[in-house]
């Protein structure tokens, strides 16, 4: 058996009521000077009716955010999506969902995806109408999310797998993440791990390159 181990990034933490520490000063400007210039607001997805239509409608921003990073990885499969559609519906049910939209003059500019399970948030996923990164919709949503959740009695926000930077403007705790792929001592199960991995380092030198030709922080967070 052969054993393929890698780190996989870093799962950003918020915990307890100094959530905003690290991150309010940033948020407070950006949120200030949106809500000042425009007819906006922010809303919780809470019925069924409403669910299908919020989820499609990230997954629309999510890949038009990505876009000009290579594209998605996590919502660009009619598959994917599906599972999805189906966890959201039965999340929804049981009171675990959480799918934020933020509005602007009555469209949607921007969304987030999570989980609220006990006392922690999971952030899944989110997106944002690139039109709009002059007003930071994805920090503000982002913000306005950790908020809520506090508001849930939240303990822990879990920003999950990834080192984004935006990460680092609300976290202070992280925990390394590790990746282990177990596979037979054979020459056709060395090829595919090699072949996967290629694939891996392909795609991220694709990203790489791509996040460089935009500004470093605004592409991530706003």
């Amino acid at each position: 058996m052969q054993r393929d181990q890698r780190s996989q990034g870093r799962a950003a933490l918020i915990l307890g009521d100094n959530t905003f520490e690290a991150g309010i000063d940033t948020f407070a400007i950006e949120s200030s000077a949106f809500v000042k210039c425009i007819d906006a607001g922010f809303e919780c997805i809470v019925s069924e009716d409403q669910r299908s239509t919020a989820l499609a409608t990230l997954v629309t921003l999510h890949n038009k955010r990505m876009e000009e990073r290579g594209g998605s990885d996590g919502l660009h499969s009619s598959e994917l999506v599906g599972f999805h559609e189906e966890l959201t519906r039965l999340a929804l049910a049981q009171g675990w969902l959480r799918l934020f939209v933020l509005k602007l003059n009555g469209g949607t500019v921007a969304a987030l995806y999570g989980f609220m399970y006990g006392k922690k948030f999971y952030f899944y996923q989110s997106g944002f109408d690139p039109r709009y990164s002059q007003y930071s919709v994805g920090l503000v949503t982002m913000g306005l999310a950790i908020e809520a959740a506090i508001g849930d009695g939240a303990e822990e926000f879990d920003l999950l797998h990834g080192d984004e930077k935006y990460k680092s403007l609300w976290a202070k705790n992280q925990r390394d993440l590790v990746r282990m792929e177990l596979c037979p001592p054979t020459s056709r199960a060395w090829m595919y791990t090699k072949t996967i991995t290629w694939s891996r380092l392909a795609r991220k030198a694709v990203r790489t390159s791509l996040t460089m030709l935009h500004s470093p922080i605004s592409s991530e967070a706003k």
